[in-house]
């Protein structure tokens, strides 16, 4: 079955996992096919096949997080003390202890500790006996090196693709899923509810648009040292934030298009609004627009705050 009658039959199919996956590899749909295939066959693969195919997503955040010198654990910090003395940040929080937030050095340790985890699996592929390094090569191509120079034949992925998967899933998905538990573990020291809303990149971007300091004529000696600590805060977020949004032209896909549409987004623009302002420039529909922004916000999300592989799922690879 070739590409083009397996686009036709993708959507109408139970088992399918992914609708699509991350690669700027021109063979996507052939790929997304065997990882399907894999999974219908081997269920417990899944968090496996996961990480490989989020890899390029995870790696882009973990390497803008270090260039923008982003730390989760300060960004913390600066929100414990805003809710300290801040009414309006204290309700959208809803903070009940400040005992229950998880430690996001380990967490920002297990990211790095996954990330490493692909990188050595993918690397073992050369030792096989039989298609070493030419199975590592394909597996490279399509989801470690996010460069559209480094493309795969279809002759390649077929002969290659499926069984390199199948034996990085059989050599290592037990140790993996041992990963993940300690993982879930570690988020686990906080409360679930709590968990969710530190990962509010929207109501971190909702500071930036709407917090005092974007008015020029703000004189923060106006205001109670107190309280003007606590925009100092806010205003270390709109930097946090707004370097993070940079990093978003280096984005794997259709990274120059987020960039340029992360302004609207940083300013609190519905979607309906920046349709509208774009609209001279190119169409977008609304529902894209939508697609659009959750990228933009996972791609936030995973600099700001670590592994995000269930929010790159919901928003970018499951149906």
């Amino acid at each position: 079955m070739d590409d083009a009658i397996y686009k036709g039959a993708l959507v109408d199919e139970r088992s399918v996992w992914f609708s699509r996956i991350p690669t700027t590899t021109s063979r996507q749909l052939l790929v997304t096919r065997y990882l399907n295939d894999i999974l219908e066959e081997n269920p417990e693969f899944i968090p496996m096949i996961t990480a490989i195919a989020t890899y390029p997503l995870q790696d882009w955040a973990n390497n803008a997080r270090k260039t923008i010198q982003c730390s989760p654990v300060e960004i913390q910090d600066i929100i414990m003390r805003c809710t300290d003395c801040r009414e309006d940040i204290r309700e959208a929080y809803d903070v009940t202890s400040q005992l229950k937030f998880a430690d996001y050095d380990q967490c920002i340790e297990i990211t790095e500790m996954i990330l490493a985890f692909v990188r050595n699996a993918v690397e073992d592929l050369r030792h096989h006996h039989l298609w070493g390094e030419s199975a590592y090569e394909v597996v490279r191509k399509i989801h470690l090196v996010n460069s559209p120079e480094e493309d795969v034949s279809y002759y390649s992925v077929k002969r290659y693709y499926p069984e390199a998967v199948r034996a990085i899933c059989r050599r290592n998905y037990k140790s993996f899923n041992r990963l993940i538990q300690e993982m879930s573990e570690r988020y686990g020291t906080m409360d679930p509810e709590l968990l969710s809303v530190y990962h509010s990149t929207e109501i971190l971007i909702s500071w930036h648009a709407n917090t005092t300091w974007n008015n020029p004529d703000f004189d923060l000696s106006m205001i109670g040292e107190r309280q003007a600590g606590a925009l100092q805060d806010i205003i270390r977020i709109s930097q946090i934030i707004t370097s993070a949004a940079a990093m978003l032209k280096t984005y794997p896909f259709q990274g120059q298009l987020l960039h340029s549409l992360a302004p609207y987004v940083l300013k609190g623009w519905n979607n309906n609004m920046i349709v509208k302002a774009i609209s001279n420039d190119r169409y977008i529909a609304r529902s894209t627009m939508a697609i659009y922004r959750r990228e933009i916000m996972n791609a936030l999300s995973s600099i700001l705050w670590g592994y995000t592989t269930q929010d790159i799922l919901d928003t970018f690879c499951r149906i």
